[in-house]
């Protein structure tokens, strides 16, 4: 009673936070090279170790993926799940300290019907309709073709695959089987791709203000591209259900950026007093496990002004 309680006050509490937020902040413009040039060197390395990390995984998903198509079994699907569980986990973590790609590999909601048959439809989706090739160009031009729900490419439709359809629908040696295989198979290797080159060394130029605004936008952006797929009633993300492992990235990639001794709540505070006490409350409820989620959601919308703040000033 008392988590459904909390999950519908949810809005409620956000919603009057903002309004909090429409009073005039005490704000003092500390932002100097010299105040901001150690928080972008922590965060630099941060990302270098937890790209590190997120290539393996990718690299273990394509490998995973690669097992199951030559051999479909209930065995090669499990080990093919848990591969997308960690590298969906390693990618949210990082997705914080990322330039915006959300788009092309993190949409949601995802319609099943535009990638394959559904119930009631045995003939929809690019895998039957064999007028439009299963190749990478392809892929590209129906990726978000009228609606972003519309997604080809990305970590949820390989959820869908992974999750939600049968061993059997990949095992068959049909035309249909075999273009749902390649399709797979491109997905993975397309995300891969894309997660090698966004994970690169980032472009940490413009003045102090500028690397402290795009750090703090990577952060919200990111934030909420995460918490899309999750649903708060429930608490479980997407097609595989996986909440509980999803947001631990998340939430630990959070304390680390902004722990009270930390450079970048120490310059926030400085710029800010009482957006930096809030946060601090808000944060404090990341340990209790029914408001994980509803944290993250506030501490989202704490960043928005934040961002305005440095954007206008």
């Amino acid at each position: 009673m008392a988590r459904h309680f909390i999950t519908r006050l949810a809005p409620v509490v956000i919603l009057l936070y903002l309004q909090g937020c429409s009073d005039p902040p005490v704000v003092h413009d500390n932002v100097s090279a010299t105040a901001v040039d150690p928080i972008v060197r922590e965060l630099r390395a941060l990302r270098q170790l937890m790209a590190h990390d997120l290539r393996v995984k990718s690299a273990d998903l394509v490998a995973a993926t690669n097992q199951f198509l030559a051999s479909p079994s209930t065995t090669s699907q499990q080990t093919l799940q848990r591969a997308w569980i960690e590298a969906h986990r390693e990618y949210l973590a990082l997705s914080l300290l990322l330039p915006d790609i959300h788009d092309q590999v993190h949409v949601w909601p995802v319609e099943p019907g535009f990638l394959d048959s559904v119930e009631g439809y045995p003939e929809s989706g690019i895998v039957n309709d064999t007028t439009l090739d299963i190749d990478i160009e392809t892929l590209w031009q129906q990726h978000g073709f009228t609606d972003p729900s519309e997604a080809c490419l990305g970590f949820h439709p390989i959820e869908y695959y992974a999750f939600m359809r049968d061993v059997t629908d990949f095992a068959n040696d049909d035309e249909i089987a075999r273009r749902r295989r390649k399709l797979l198979e491109i997905m993975v290797t397309e995300l891969d791709r894309m997660l090698n080159q966004a994970s690169r060394p980032a472009n940490d130029s413009g003045t102090p203000k500028d690397q402290l605004r795009r750090l703090l936008a990577q952060q919200q952006h990111g934030l909420a591209m995460a918490l899309a797929a999750v649903d708060i009633d429930t608490k479980v993300v997407g097609f595989s259900q996986t909440e509980a492992t999803a947001l631990t990235g998340i939430v630990h990639i959070i304390r680390q950026l902004w722990r009270e001794d930390g450079s970048l709540f120490i310059l926030i505070q400085k710029m800010d007093p009482k957006a930096a006490a809030e946060i601090t409350d808000t944060l404090s409820y990341l340990d209790r496990e029914e408001q994980t989620s509803l944290a993250l959601i506030t501490f989202q919308h704490q960043l928005a002004p934040l961002v305005r703040r440095l954007t206008e000033s």
